[in-house]
């Protein structure tokens, strides 16, 4: 197990996971808000997808299964990304299944996810992007403690909302 929280525990993915994910990943629901998705996803699609995402696992850097402890129910992803290739400042990601949301589960996958960063990582700032149509993801940010920073118009007509939030210890430098 990578950590857990109150109801959550965060393990690093096997082939179980993955089955799991790929129901998920074809729930146009729960994928709405998710970029560069194809309409439906095979499970060599997904080992493809997540393989890239694997390779910093010894760094703690990675994609993560995510089960409520009370009932061992697969709850979705939760993603550590070194997309600024310094991991002093990371971005995190979850892809919570749709029969999970409006529960705390985003919130205490986000918060989990930060002191993870924090803590664990050292990281300095993190960073999350979603699309600023996805409210719920929105208000998780806020939730927990993240700051908007801009919004960025895309290619799809659409616009990506980033939001900040540096170590504690690094906003009195």
């Amino acid at each position: 197990m990578l950590f857990e929280t109150v109801h959550l525990e965060f393990q690093p993915l096997d082939e179980k996971a993955i089955g799991e994910l790929l129901q998920i990943y074809n729930d146009p629901l729960t994928m709405k808000y998710i970029p560069n998705n194809p309409p439906s996803w095979t499970k060599e699609q997904l080992d493809q997808n997540f393989s890239l995402q694997l390779k910093n696992y010894p760094l703690g850097i990675g994609i993560y299964a995510v089960y409520e402890k009370r009932s061992g129910a697969f709850v979705g992803q939760a993603g550590i990304y070194d997309s600024f290739n310094k991991t002093e400042r990371l971005e995190i990601g979850y892809i919570l299944s749709s029969a999970f949301w409006n529960q705390g589960y985003g919130t205490e996958i986000c918060t989990g996810l930060l002191s993870y960063c924090f803590k664990r990582l050292k990281a300095k700032t993190v960073v999350a992007r979603m699309y600023s149509n996805n409210i719920g993801s929105v208000r998780v940010a806020e939730k927990s403690g993240m700051s908007f920073l801009e919004s960025t118009a895309l290619t799809n007509g659409l616009h990506r909302s980033t939001y900040i939030i540096e170590h504690p210890t690094t906003k009195n430098l």
